[in-house]
C-alpha cells in the first residue's frame, strides 16, 4: 500500500482526475509525445512534425494543381513557371543521382582497402615472431659462451696435464698460451 502524501488534494480513486480540487500550483502530467496535440515551436517535442509537414505540403501541392488546372497553357506566366519548377526539379534529381554515384563510388573505395585489423594483427604476430627468435638467439649465445668457458678450461687442463707429464715443454710457456677471452 502507498503511504505517500497524495499532492492533488483529493484521496482514492478521484486523485486520478487531474485538474478537479487540486490545491494551487499542481499541474497534471502532460500526456506522452502521441497524443500531444502537434506543436510547431518547438519541433524537437514533436516526433511526428515532420510527418506533418509533408502532409501539408502534399495538400498545398494538390491545391497549386488544382488552381493550375484552370489555366491556359499558353498563358506565358504559367508556362514560365512551370518551366522554372521543371527544371528546378530536374535539378535536384541531378543532384540525387550525383550524390548516388559518389556514395557507390566510396563504397567500392572502401571494398578495396586491405583489411586493417588483419594487417595489424600479421605484424603482431610477426613482431612477436621476431621477439622469438631473438630469445633464441640470446639463448644460443649464452650456451656458446658457456661451452667456451668449458673449452677454456679443458685446455688449461690440458696443459697442465702436459707441462707436469713432461717437465720439458718443448719451448712452449703455458703462460704465453692465448685462451678466448669471453666476457662473463
Amino acid at each position: 500500500m502507498n503511504r505517500q502524501l497524495d499532492r492533488s488534494g483529493m484521496r482514492g480513486g478521484a486523485s486520478t482526475r487531474g485538474g478537479f480540487g487540486g490545491f494551487p500550483g499542481y499541474r497534471s502530467r502532460p500526456p506522452p509525445f502521441e497524443r500531444r496535440p502537434p506543436s510547431h515551436n518547438n519541433l524537437f517535442n514533436n516526433r511526428y512534425s515532420h510527418l506533418e509537414n509533408i502532409d501539408r505540403n502534399g495538400g498545398l501541392l494538390a491545391e497549386l494543381n488544382n488552381d493550375l488546372s484552370g489555366i491556359d497553357s499558353s498563358n506565358i506566366a504559367y508556362s514560365s513557371v512551370a518551366n522554372s519548377l521543371q527544371s528546378q526539379i530536374d535539378q535536384v534529381s541531378l543532384n540525387i543521382t550525383h550524390a548516388n554515384e559518389q556514395i557507390a563510388q566510396m563504397s567500392m573505395q572502401i571494398q578495396d582497402m586491405p583489411d586493417i585489423r588483419g594487417l595489424v594483427m600479421s605484424h603482431d604476430r610477426s613482431i612477436g615472431e621476431l621477439w622469438d627468435a631473438t630469445d633464441r638467439c640470446r639463448d644460443g649465445l649464452k650456451e656458446n659462451k658457456d661451452g667456451f668457458k668449458d673449452i677454456k678450461g679443458k685446455v688449461k687442463q690440458l696443459v697442465d696435464i702436459f707441462s707436469t707429464s713432461t717437465g720439458d715443454h718443448d719451448g712452449v710457456d703455458p703462460a704465453t698460451l692465448s685462451y678466448p677471452q669471453l666476457s662473463g
